[in-house]
């Protein structure tokens, strides 16, 4: 029987020319732990390693892009702010990469808990950690502000 575009598997290869932050850094054995599309035509996932990585959609296929190294345990949560991904992982940690300066990582805020959900809200990003804590931040240019524990 034929499979249903939905059913389809994506395979996530490694770039066909060089490129971007993660240069010619390979997909074999690359396993998604989470995913976020980035407007219509790229896509984000992050990886067991602490990796996320970065395709876009050209001529019926995913070209890799860039591969960052955003966090030292698994990238368990992407969510897309517009100019800036946000990333959570296992440690607590919840960073931002820049979209506009070539997917440029930094600290956002310390969770304190392994994080395992993010939503962007406007100008507040939540963020949902083990043990049912959600958090509320303000997005802010030189991080997150606590606003409060919902």
């Amino acid at each position: 029987g034929s499979t249903s575009p939905a059913a389809r598997r994506l395979s996530l290869g490694a770039p066909t020319s060089g490129g971007g932050a993660g240069g010619g850094a390979s997909a074999a054995g690359f396993a998604a732990s989470c995913v976020v599309a980035l407007g219509t035509q790229s896509l984000a996932a992050g990886d067991e390693e602490g990796f996320v990585r970065v395709w876009h959609f050209r001529r019926g296929a995913l070209k890799l892009v860039f591969a960052v190294e955003a966090h030292r345990t698994a990238v368990q949560a992407l969510a897309s702010g517009g100019d800036v991904l946000f990333t959570g992982a296992g440690d607590g940690c919840v960073r931002q990469l820049s979209v506009l300066e070539d997917f440029a990582c930094s600290d956002f805020f310390d969770a304190k808990d392994p994080v395992h959900s993010l939503v962007v809200r406007g100008k507040n990003v939540l963020v949902g950690c083990t043990r049912g804590r959600v958090l509320e931040l303000a997005r802010r240019r030189a991080g997150g502000r606590g606003l409060r524990q919902v």
